[in-house]
């Protein structure tokens, strides 16, 4: 999980969001149940102009417990 967040928050960085989005994914994919996996997709996304699917991963961040 933690080179693919990693890399994600480079790509961010970089102003890359859908790169990051994709990285953060790898995250979502190999932790499902881990919130913070989904809020960062959540945010790549969101940077990356798909306000649908961002509100998506951070509602199931909520619902994994972060952000409360």
């Amino acid at each position: 999980v933690w080179p693919h967040h990693y890399r994600g928050v480079g790509l961010l960085r970089q102003g890359k969001p859908a790169a990051a989005a994709a990285a953060f994914g790898a995250c979502v994919a190999l932790a499902p149940d881990v919130g913070w996996c989904w809020h960062n997709r959540g945010l790549a996304l969101q940077a990356a102009g798909d306000a649908t699917a961002a509100a998506a991963d951070f509602d199931r961040a909520k619902r994994l417990g972060v952000g409360r």
